[in-house]
């Protein structure tokens, strides 16, 4: 039988370790609950950059912010270097008559099979957001040819018979600050057809830190706000990427700003 001295330290020992236990379960400091799932994701991003830019505490960049995917076509006949339709503008929220933008759930760093018919093109669209002016490098892979625009600028122009592999082309993407328009042409010759996009040399690259912090606050408020609206709601602009890029704290503008591309589609060439 344990005396009284032994109880006693078998109960301060479980309480260390509940205490222990609660603390290394307990939220980060740059997590703020509010009323609604958008009020705690507003706080909590501007709480964790406050976080980030804390003085001595090493800088963490603010990488470009990249998109989610969007397909169309396929566009059959002619050759290569024929102009279709996407090459002419982007509206995401109009077709072309026969055609229209499709959103795609396609991850970054994996090459893609897809259907495309002899002689045919299919066409993959995104935004990239960036804090500045700055560069990303980006890494692409094709079958067959490969077309690429930044901005309306054409920086890749490839018409080549090959299967789809990481790397085989890159490009140095010079990003204005704000929104920037990447558009990818993949040209069929016959058989099977695919492609692949990176922005990391290495095929399924890590996240950096930045990004895997933020997305640590959308498992926080999916677990204090799991309605099934809620969540949906969270699943669309987690998706849309609407809360990634930084904004001056209190500037609701700048962020209601980020709805109107998803919703009402953009330009290629702004």
């Amino acid at each position: 039988m344990f005396n009284r001295t032994s109880r006693n330290l078998i109960l301060s020992i479980s309480l260390i370790a509940t205490t222990l236990t609660a603390a290394q379960a307990a939220d980060p400091e740059y997590y703020v609950k509010k009323g609604s799932w958008q009020e705690t994701m507003q706080a909590s991003r501007e709480a964790l950059v406050e976080h980030l830019n804390k003085p001595g505490k090493p800088k963490t960049p603010v990488k470009p912010q990249l998109g989610p995917w969007y397909e169309m076509g396929p566009y059959s006949g002619g050759t290569f270097k024929t102009v279709f339709a996407p090459e002419k503008s982007v509206d995401l929220s109009k077709g072309d008559g026969k055609h229209k933008w499709k959103r795609i759930n396609a991850t970054d760093g994996v090459v893609h099979q897809m259907r495309l018919p002899g002689n045919a093109a299919g066409y993959f669209y995104r935004t990239i957001t960036a804090a500045g002016p700055t560069t990303l490098m980006s890494y692409y892979g094709s079958d067959d040819g490969l077309a690429v625009w930044l901005n309306g600028k054409n920086v890749i122009s490839k018409d080549v018979p090959r299967g789809p592999a990481p790397n085989q082309d890159k490009a140095k993407l010079v990003l204005k600050q704000g929104v920037n328009h990447l558009l990818i042409k993949i040209w069929n010759k016959s058989g099977g057809s695919g492609w692949y996009f990176s922005t990391s040399e290495k095929s399924g690259g890590k996240k950096d830190v930045r990004t895997a912090m933020q997305e640590g606050l959308w498992a926080l408020a999916a677990r204090d706000f799991d309605s099934a609206e809620a969540r949906k709601q969270m699943a669309w602009e987690q998706g849309d990427n609407i809360w990634v890029a930084d904004w001056k704290k209190g500037d609701v503008t700048a962020l209601t700003k980020r709805y109107v591309g998803p919703c009402k589609g953009s330009s290629a060439e702004a």
